[in-house]
């Protein structure tokens, strides 16, 4: 993939000790004339930076919506002309996981095409002869965005109903979730660059990336032995594990999963995280969640569907306390 020397994909580093240098530096390239579009912009302070911010499941409340497959179906309900005619665009977002990623991919599609248009007529008349261009590249990579949109709405809780599934059942699920395109994209190590690499040839072609494909596939092989581990309280599934994909297989035991990772991965190193996640929205009162487990770490935010404790460092939380949180709003 090649990019211009007026686009930048960035992904800001919201750590406590960071964020202030993190907020300088997306301050100086506004200074500089870029107009800066969020993708999964969580954080308050750098959405605030951005002329746009392409997130339907988080801030924009919508768990069935992942941001790619927005974008992709009205990009000019985004990209404003004015906005695509600008000379400097930076695609800013805050977790690089294959939604936001290929969000960016699309956007710096959109900005190519144009920069390559003819000047000839107005920019109007160029921006509608350019996205001409782009329009058939969307046509193209349809069935891998609504791939990506499966598997970031699942994960992110856009089932309707619940049944109980055995571990062979959400192995054949969970063929078409973890795959190595989504281990490339969560790999702290990979410069955003090269995530936008694999991310347009996969959105091009469907291909896999064969190296990161052997990790995912290792790591399928260790599900069915986490699926056992986990186990059920008051009708709530716990679950311990390292393993990616460990949450979702345990919706085959119950429709809300507090999951712990005493050793998730970020830049340098590890740290402690529980996510809390529901099948959708109505197994537990996920407001009330919220707001019970920020009395004690305000950092906690997420979704109608997925909750998280604070990002990229060790969580202050208790089992005790985010099981009772969850427990007392599933009663509510």
């Amino acid at each position: 993939m090649t990019t211009t020397k007026n686009f930048q994909a960035i992904v800001a580093d919201v750590r406590p000790f960071a964020i202030a240098n993190t907020i300088a530096n997306l301050e100086a390239l506004k200074a500089e004339g870029y107009r800066l579009v969020g993708v999964e912009v969580t954080h308050s302070d750098i959405a605030g930076l951005c002329e746009v911010n392409i997130d339907p499941q988080h801030t924009g409340g919508d768990a069935t919506t992942s941001a790619v497959k927005a974008l992709h179906a009205n990009l000019e309900h985004f990209l404003s002309n004015d906005l695509l005619w600008s000379e400097k665009v930076a695609c800013v977002t805050v977790r690089s996981d294959a939604d936001s990623v290929a969000a960016m991919c699309i956007v710096h599609k959109a900005i190519s095409d144009i920069a390559e248009e003819p000047k000839v007529g107005t920019a109007d008349q160029i921006i509608h002869n350019a996205l001409r261009n782009t329009d058939m590249y969307l046509k193209t990579i349809e069935p891998q965005v609504n791939a990506i949109d499966a598997h970031d709405t699942f994960a992110q809780g856009r089932q309707q109903a619940w049944a109980p599934a055995t571990a062979e059942e959400m192995l054949a699920r969970e063929a078409n979730l973890s795959n190595g395109l989504n281990y490339a994209m969560l790999d702290f190590n990979l410069p955003i660059a090269q995530k936008l690499e694999i991310m347009d040839e996969f959105l091009r072609t469907g291909e896999q990336p064969a190296e990161f494909a052997a990790k995912a596939e290792a790591d399928r092989q260790l599900l069915a032995a986490e699926f056992d581990k986990t186990f059920v309280l008051d009708g709530i599934a716990l679950v311990v594990s390292p393993v990616f994909g460990a949450l979702k297989m345990a919706y085959g035991k119950a429709p809300v999963v507090i999951a712990y990772n005493p050793v998730m991965p970020t830049k340098g190193g590890t740290y402690k995280k529980f996510t809390i996640a529901q099948i959708a929205p109505g197994h537990c009162d996920f407001e009330a969640v919220k707001a019970a487990l920020q009395a004690i770490e305000p950092e906690v935010g997420g979704s109608p569907t997925i909750l998280g404790s604070i990002q990229h460092q060790d969580t202050a939380l208790t089992h005790q306390q985010v099981f009772d949180a969850v427990k007392a709003a599933m009663q509510a």
